[in-house]
């Protein structure tokens, strides 16, 4: 058994999947319309643990409190130096 998936609901699809891919390096696997949610599935590589993004315009409002998610990596300070710089622009 291994970890498949996570969920995470997002306000702006396209800046969430520049952060995944950017910090995380994940790359787009699929990415889809169901209603009026759009879907964009995230790995490193087929048959790995996927990060899935949602954003859906009508739905319940997103309050960005209570996950955690935790990367491991050699290069911290340029990292997360990356990350403030997406996060600001």
């Amino acid at each position: 058994m291994f970890f498949k998936q996570f969920t995470v609901r997002v306000r702006d699809l396209e800046k969430s999947i520049a952060f995944y891919e950017i910090v995380a390096g994940r790359s787009v696997i699929r990415r889809f319309h169901d209603g009026s949610a759009e879907l964009a599935f995230l790995a490193n590589k087929a048959g790995e643990t996927e990060i899935e993004l949602i954003c859906m315009q009508n739905g319940q409002a997103f309050e960005g409190k209570g996950f955690f998610i935790c990367f491991l990596t050699d290069r911290l300070d340029e990292i997360r130096a990356l990350a403030i710089s997406i996060s600001t622009t």
